[in-house]
């Protein structure tokens, strides 16, 4: 039981003060009256004397109430909004309490710093559980998903038909590159390599419908060593194939460019597809510098089509791995085709 009350006291620190400093003020300034009334009859002091300590207890009485509003209401509130399970409700309850203001005071700004890192952290926490359950379900089974692959790949050896001995190869890379790979980060390398084998699948699939073109220089060992988010790349140009190619009626063209400096990597994936209006655009790249993905719905898009929400979730997670100045930009223009530039620190 003694253990009970203790922890009470202890994740109720500031309630508990903020009683004590209530009653002590209220005590001092009942204290204060008492002394001026039994010193009036006892010693006729002056009645000078006797308002003043009047005076006294009740403008003790008034600072005990303004320090209470002002600064130990919040203070309680803010100890709940730490100890609450679900902080964000707490903190936009007390947000609510505090005016606009042009100049905020120091506990303002404090409140708000609060409500900045509670946001940080559990956009953080979000996508570390999203990634954790990504990472599960691409689990399920891995071994009977690689030795399915293999005994299709074996049929078609067998079979002698290189194009399904090809294309599930590649896959079986993929999937082992995504389930495999140490953490959320790899090389600028692998991407390249697991872009390869998308792409290798996508050409059976559109029969030479396009062409790439790579304007990289893979001898660059630093370059090829460069830490990137793993599936950075193979995203985007799903998204180029899809939304910018699939719809175009002649062949269409993608490249794939990397370039490194002493603080940055900059990779550009661009295709001469259909592109998109300057609206859409403009809404994407709103989405884009502010790092959210919700909230995404251009009017043009298909239900099924789920353009653009790719680049928002390679983007977030870049910021979220390197900070708010790294992430994709887009320039696109209508029956022109899209550039979509990704920059990264240049990091080992």
């Amino acid at each position: 039981m003694s253990n009970y009350f203790s922890d009470k006291i202890k994740n109720n620190y500031m309630l508990s003060f903020r009683k004590i400093y209530l009653f002590s003020n209220a005590g001092i300034s009942l204290f204060l009256i008492i002394l001026a009334v039994i010193t009036y009859l006892k010693h006729s002091m002056s009645l000078v004397i006797i308002v003043g300590l009047v005076l006294i207890s009740m403008l003790n009485v008034g600072i005990g109430v303004f320090v209470k509003l002002k600064l130990l209401d919040v203070l309680v509130e803010l100890e709940q909004v730490l100890a609450d399970s679900d902080p964000t409700r707490k903190v936009n309850a007390l947000r609510k309490k505090i005016p606009e203001k042009k100049n905020p005071g120091a506990l303002d700004r404090m409140v708000i710093q609060i409500e900045n890192s509670i946001n940080t952290v559990y956009t953080s926490q979000l996508l570390r559980t999203q990634a954790e359950i990504h990472a599960l379900q691409n689990q399920i089974n891995p071994h009977f998903l690689y030795n399915t692959l293999e005994t299709i790949r074996s049929q078609a050896i067998i079979s002698k038909v290189p194009e399904i001995e090809e294309m599930s190869e590649a896959l079986a890379t993929i999937f082992r590159y995504e389930i495999s790979s140490q953490g959320e980060m790899s090389t600028l390398a692998k991407e390249l390599k697991c872009a390869d084998d998308y792409l290798l699948i996508q050409q059976y699939r559109f029969k030479g419908r396009y062409k790439i073109i790579k304007a990289i220089d893979s001898s660059n060992e630093d370059l090829m060593k460069c830490r990137v988010p793993i599936l950075t790349i193979q995203p985007i140009l799903e998204n180029a194939i899809v939304h910018g190619l699939e719809k175009k009626l002649d062949t269409g063209t993608i490249t794939i460019r990397a370039e490194m400096t002493d603080a940055h990597i900059f990779i550009q994936i661009s295709d001469d597809g259909i592109g998109m209006s300057e609206e859409v655009l403009e809404q994407l790249n709103k989405k884009l510098d502010s790092g959210d993905t919700l909230g995404y719905e251009p009017e043009n898009r298909s239900k099924d089509s789920g353009s653009g929400i790719a680049l928002l979730n390679v983007n977030q997670r870049i910021k979220h791995f390197f900070g708010n100045e790294y992430g994709l930009s887009v320039l696109s223009t209508v029956d022109v085709g899209t550039f979509v530039d990704i920059v990264l620190p240049n990091k080992q």
